[in-house]
């Protein structure tokens, strides 16, 4: 149960809320009580990596590529 829209309230389309087709709508409505039937269930396993720490080169690098610092630096 979502008591808080939090930051999906930023990511909501208009076109969900002014949907008529209970389809096109994000989550449909449920009520207590109601039994719900499971139609899949999908398992993954996904695993992430930070980003590699920067050497000097590669900072260098970067700075240039944003157009940060000056020509002397």
């Amino acid at each position: 149960v979502i008591r808080f829209d939090g930051f999906i309230a930023a990511y909501t389309d208009q076109k969900d809320e002014d949907a008529e087709d209970e389809e096109s709508r994000r989550l449909p409505e449920i009520r207590s009580g109601e039994q719900l039937a499971r139609q899949a269930i999908n398992a993954t396993q996904h695993t992430t990596e930070p980003p590699p720490r920067y050497s000097e080169a590669s900072l260098i690098k970067k700075l240039e590529e944003l157009g940060i610092g000056r020509p002397s630096t």
